[in-house]
């Protein structure tokens, strides 16, 4: 199942505050898979850093949530440089 040529069949899609998970079935195969998107949002992550960084609550400008989020994620800082 790619998504492309065989569209998954959507089970179930499950919302975290920093992740979304898809269930998905196959109709060719009659397999069952699982989906996992790394996400959060802005006010989530700015959150977290608040609890572990208290000195910064009310502090973090876009350029240091940029700086955060590249160290969150290190290996996507090339796509998002180019």
């Amino acid at each position: 199942m790619d998504m492309q040529r065989i569209k998954g069949e959507v089970i179930a899609t499950y919302n975290f505050l920093d992740a979304t998970l898809v269930h998905l079935s196959c109709p060719r195969c009659d397999g069952e898979f699982t989906l996992y998107f790394h996400a959060w949002g802005e006010p989530y992550l700015k959150n977290i850093v608040s609890k572990l960084h208290p000195e910064l609550k009310g502090r973090i400008d876009d350029t240091l949530f940029n700086e955060i989020n590249d160290r969150v994620w290190p290996e996507y800082i090339d796509i998002y440089e180019n």
